[in-house]
């Protein structure tokens, strides 16, 4: 080590510095961070759900038209007032679909 500096971090509590709680834990039971990477990569493999969903909003008038717009997962179903350009005024559209994840 460099003269003047100990293994404590700036909190002077011993454990490995700037670093998350998993690896705090892990370094009070391990004594350092070898090893500990492996472990934590296979932890952040799994993969969050997005927030956001990409949906198909169908024309009620039965033109046909539809759009694509995003909402939260967590809403309900979409039910809106957009323009529909086939019969030239605004009408009803509802979600028919989700397309993916955004």
């Amino acid at each position: 080590m460099a003269a003047g500096r100990s293994r404590t971090s700036s909190s002077g509590t011993g454990l490995c510095p700037g670093s998350s709680c998993l690896l705090r834990l892990l370094w009070a039971c391990y004594g350092d961070c070898r090893g500990v990477a492996m472990l934590l990569s296979a932890v952040s493999l799994a993969k969050s759900k997005s927030k956001n969903i990409l949906v198909k909003m169908i024309s009620q008038a039965g033109t046909g038209y539809s759009f694509n717009t995003k909402r939260s997962r967590l809403r309900e179903k979409l039910t809106l007032l957009h323009y529909d350009p086939v019969v030239k005024t605004k009408v009803l559209f509802v979600e028919q679909k989700k397309i993916r994840s955004l």
